[in-house]
């Protein structure tokens, strides 16, 4: 699990959970939780993480709305944090397409694994600070193009099919507090008024 930054470099990773487990069941251990919510990060307020529908819906991260709830508001949110959460899955595939290792699984005591994908991030997160064009590409990540409302997947997704990287399992239901199904709508609201773009409503048909 992982938090990535705009510019495709991993900010916090937490390493050796079990495939079987889900996203959210990792974030629910890891210590990234405990220092949010002790407020020991200062993030500024309204301020949130996106995550997919493995974590758990919480007032500093978002998950998409449940298909069932789906009007076009509700499918606009749901691109828009799809597309934030994009950066997540880039930066994963340069990684993976970069570093061989990650192509099967690896073959090492658990120990050995997380200095493995410790060093690789940490190697991923210098190369990317360089603009080495050598290691990172405009081709390796997906592009949309707004005008035409077209989506080229990068070229890592191809690469990177048969890739040792295990999905985590979807999170079982869970019902949020108030006050996160309340900040979920305020931003919903705010992506289909204020923060409104021209190509949304096209883009979601």
């Amino acid at each position: 699990m992982a938090v990535v930054h705009a510019n495709y470099c991993f900010r916090y990773i937490d390493i050796g959970a079990q495939g079987r487990h889900s996203d959210g069941g990792v974030f629910d251990h890891c210590s990234l939780r405990h220092m949010i919510e002790q407020n020991k990060l200062h993030i500024p307020e309204n301020f949130v993480f996106g995550g997919d529908e493995a974590f758990p819906l919480k007032s500093y991260l978002m998950r998409p709305y449940p298909r069932r709830e789906l009007n076009t508001d509700c499918k606009i949110f749901n691109h828009r944090l799809s597309r934030a959460r994009r950066t997540v899955e880039n930066a994963f595939g340069i990684l993976v397409s970069r570093f061989r290792v990650f192509e099967k699984p690896i073959a090492t005591s658990v120990p050995t694994a997380v200095k493995i994908v410790k060093t690789a991030c940490a190697s991923h997160n210098w190369l990317q600070t360089r603009s080495d064009s050598n290691y990172f590409s405009l081709g390796i990540i997906d592009k949309e193009d707004l005008e035409h409302y077209t989506f080229t997947p990068g070229s890592w997704r191809e690469e990177s099919k048969s890739n040792g990287l295990i999905q985590l399992q979807p999170l079982s239901p869970r019902f949020p507090d108030r006050s996160a199904r309340e900040l979920r709508n305020y931003y919903c609201n705010y992506f289909n008024g204020v923060l409104a773009v021209p190509w949304q409503n096209e883009i979601i048909r």
